[in-house]
């Protein structure tokens, strides 16, 4: 088969250059990146062999590419090494004497030479090489761009423009970069409307992915923790730590939160009087559900109150499941419906906020299966906010941190949630007591 030549002059060359340097530009690459990639391209390409065998491989060519993308110019040569017998390993940087490469040179064993490569007449094959090494390098190039832009933001609330809304996925556009937010990672009790914006938050940044490089949620419980942190200020500042975050979308989020000042209730911090600032957070998810209970170091306590509103009895810590805490919690009869919640969604959510497998019994259960709990008192602490003529109306205060064992002893009068549906719900205000809520030093 005959193998066709091009003639890769100087003004090819130069158009090659200019081409891939406005390419460069759009994407956001340096001039000096595109030297980089055409000397690793040229120098790939001729290094390809037909010969070539995986299970024997060989050292590739000396190739040297000087490059000069000002004047529009490249330059390829191969380096080989003369000697009096050719190693199959190094067979494409070696010369013998007598090669016809080398007549009249007059050069010796031990000597180099440089072989310069006419651009002018390299093959069709190999300038088809060439392009999709170039293809191959500008994409990855761009790949790399993306993840720097981006690496930063994974972890963080962004605003997105919804540019394609499709039946299980959604495109969303960030200045100019095409963001993946699978079905999975939506709220379904919204509807995303063409060209609108809305705020997501970056899951994952992944440029070696081959699929969704970037991909955003509105479903992730940590959209609604970074919501929180950018709309409440005692959050944000670090005054108060969102210790731990659940989240069932279009349910339900639980949160657990604490604080080393002791003149600040993070709880009511986080809600406001009435229910106002933690409001502005239900808003953008919905009106949904959003209960705010103290964190407990102590995980007995930190499973009763992540089971409110319902009281419990007692607990027994049994052995760990496949590296899982597990916990039988027993409550009265009359309070195991409010336990396991609508579609057992209180149970799952107290699972995964606490990080423990949660089995909840009656009483009257585990009176007949005779498993023996222990009582966990939650009602030691500084204060209750109260709220009159309510069934769940207690607001909690307290203080704990993960770290910081020694205020344990100093933590929460109650152990009941605070849900911003029971303050909205409440039209009494002469009747509510906010005189502990939101304290500053």
């Amino acid at each position: 088969m005959e193998n066709k030549h091009v003639n890769m002059d100087k003004n090819l060359q130069k158009k090659l250059i200019e081409a891939l340097t406005l390419l460069a530009e759009q994407k956001g690459i340096t001039k000096e990146e595109v030297k980089n990639y055409l000397i690793e391209v040229f120098t790939k390409a001729f290094n390809k062999t037909d010969d070539w065998d995986y299970k024997n491989p060989i050292e590739e060519a000396d190739v040297i590419v000087n490059l000069d993308i000002e004047q529009g110019s490249i330059k390829v040569s191969k380096r080989f090494e003369i000697v009096n017998e050719i190693d199959p390993i190094k067979k494409l940087k070696q010369l013998l004497p007598s090669d016809e490469k080398l007549v009249g040179k007059h050069l010796n064993v031990g000597d180099t030479f440089e072989e310069h490569i006419d651009l002018s007449k390299i093959s069709q094959k190999q300038l088809q090489h060439i392009k999709q090494l170039l293809i191959q390098k500008t994409r990855e190039a761009e790949k790399n761009k993306l993840y720097q832009a981006f690496s930063s933001r994974q972890g963080t609330l962004v605003n997105a423009k919804v540019f394609r809304v499709e039946e299980n996925y959604a495109i969303l556009d960030i200045d100019g970069v095409s963001i993946f937010m699978p079905k999975s990672e939506m709220n379904p009790m919204e509807r995303l409307q063409q060209n609108s914006f809305i705020l997501v938050y970056i899951t994952k940044v992944d440029p070696t992915a081959k699929d969704a490089q970037i991909v955003a949620s509105r479903a992730s419980a940590f959209f609604v923790s970074k919501l929180i942190e950018q709309e409440i200020d005692d959050v944000g500042n670090g005054t108060v730590t969102i210790n731990a975050v659940a989240r069932q979308v279009g349910y339900k989020t639980k949160i657990a939160v604490s604080t080393l000042n002791q003149d600040i209730d993070p709880v009511g911090s986080l809600i406001g009087v009435k229910g106002t600032k933690i409001k502005i957070v239900q808003d953008a998810i919905h009106n949904e559900r959003i209960d705010v209970i103290p964190y407990y170091s102590d995980i007995k306590k930190f499973i009763a109150t992540a089971l409110a509103p319902a009281k419990i009895k007692g607990i027994k810590m049994t052995s760990e499941e496949e590296g899982k805490k597990h916990a039988i919690v027993v409550v009265d009869d009359s309070e195991f419906l409010s336990a396991i919640g609508k579609q057992g969604i209180n149970v799952k959510l107290a699972a995964k906020l606490t990080g423990v497998n949660i089995d909840v019994k009656t009483l009257s259960t585990a009176t007949e299966e005779g498993i023996e709990f222990e009582s966990v008192d939650v009602a030691t602490g500084y204060g209750t906010t109260k709220f009159a003529d309510r069934k769940h109306s207690d607001s909690n205060r307290g203080l704990s941190h993960s770290h910081h064992d020694k205020h344990d002893k100093n933590q929460h009068k109650s152990s009941k949630t605070t849900s911003i549906d029971d303050i909205l719900n409440d039209e009494t205000d002469s009747d509510i007591d906010m005189s502990e809520f939101g304290k500053r030093k």
